[in-house]
């Protein structure tokens, strides 16, 4: 019967938990974290007032959304541009690598290498924290 071959067609089949974001146009998984917010929101639910803020949004949507471990210069300034409502084309080039530099002194990233970051240990709870309660 054909209801008995869908079910089990249904039953064998992953299963992934789909949304959209504010920016209508990605569909994402959520991931295992259960954290599926745009950078945008992000930036929105940490406050965001400076480069290094709209950065640090965009870097916590690379490793609390999209899982990365590390993240190159070209991945934190394309998602920076999705926080439309923070970021402005002035945040790129120098000013993004001073907005860097800031976070590396506040022990809030790492530099691994040549522009390749990655959250520091000790404020990933926290951040984490910070989203699930805003």
């Amino acid at each position: 019967d054909f209801l008995e071959v869908m079910s089990e067609f249904q039953d064998n089949t992953p299963q992934k938990n789909i949304y959209f974001n504010e920016d209508v146009d990605q569909l994402k998984a959520v991931n295992q974290n259960g954290i599926s917010l745009s950078t945008n929101t992000i930036a929105t639910r940490i406050s965001a007032k400076s480069r290094s803020d709209v950065a640090l949004a965009a870097i916590m949507n690379l490793h609390f959304v999209q899982t990365k471990e590390t993240f190159s210069y070209k991945d934190i300034l394309d998602e920076m541009k999705k926080a439309h409502s923070f970021y402005k084309p002035s945040m790129k080039g120098s000013n993004l690598k001073n907005a860097l530099d800031t976070l590396v002194k506040d022990k809030k990233i790492n530099e691994c290498g040549s522009k390749v970051y990655a959250l520091h240990s000790s404020v990933i709870s926290d951040l984490e924290a910070q989203l699930a309660a805003a």
